[in-house]
Parts: C-alpha cells; structure tokens; sequence
C-alpha cells in the first residue's frame, strides 16, 4: 500500500491470485476501476482503491467466476473436418503404397484402388 491508501497492480494481482496480466486484462476491460497517477502519456502509473479491489472480488465471486479466466479445461475440437469418403479413399491410396513398398514394386497414385486416371484413352482414328 503507498502513502496514499492505494495499492499497486502487482500487490492486487497477488492478493487475488491472478497474474498481472490478467489484472491488466481486467482493467482494459473496465471491470475494476483504476486511479492514473502523475502525467505520463506513455506509461501512465496505475494505481487501486481497496474499495475497488473489494467490490471487484464480490462481483465476481457473484458471477461464480474463478481466478483466471483464461484456463480452459476442455479441449476445443479442431474446426477443419474431412468427410469420409475422402478419407477412405487416402487410407486405400496409403494401404497400396504400403502393400508395394513391401514387394518392392513402384506404384503411382493411379495404381492405387478407387484412384482415377488422368491419362487419356487414345482416340480410334476415323479415317
């Protein structure tokens, strides 16, 4: 606590079991109130009242909000999908490749099963 009766960020941040980033994540969000002291511009000094780390902490043990917001427990499942039948069609291409490197052939991907060729049939000449 300064002379004032304030506090700094780095006192209220251990006192609430968070990290100072946190506190400062709060305080951008506006969700406890800060006292900017002296006049920098660049790096203004911040400082708390401890009516306002006080009414910070009954909040948000009314939200039921625990001490980092930042930790999630689940894990997200990824957002790319890939259908099925692509997938099957990889696992055959990956299954013949493996299944030629074993005998020693060589294969293309359109020697792999349920591969498409790209190559053209040659025209019957209509002469």
């Amino acid at each position: 606590m300064t002379k004032d009766g304030l506090l700094k960020p780095k006192q209220v941040a251990a006192h609430l079991g968070i990290c100072l980033e946190t506190l400062r994540g709060h305080i951008r969000r506006r969700e406890i109130s800060v006292v900017r002291i002296g006049a920098g511009l660049k790096r203004p000094r911040l400082r708390l009242r401890p009516a306002a780390v006080a009414e910070f902490e009954l909040r948000q043990s009314e939200l039921g909000a625990g001490p980092c917001q930042f930790i999630v427990e689940e894990r997200i499942p990824p957002t790319a999908s890939t259908s099925s039948s692509v997938e099957g069609g990889l696992r055959e291409i990956q299954a013949a490749r493996a299944a030629a490197k074993r005998s020693g052939q060589k294969t293309s991907c359109a020697s792999a099963p349920g591969a498409t060729s790209k190559q053209s049939e040659p025209e019957p000449s209509s002469r």
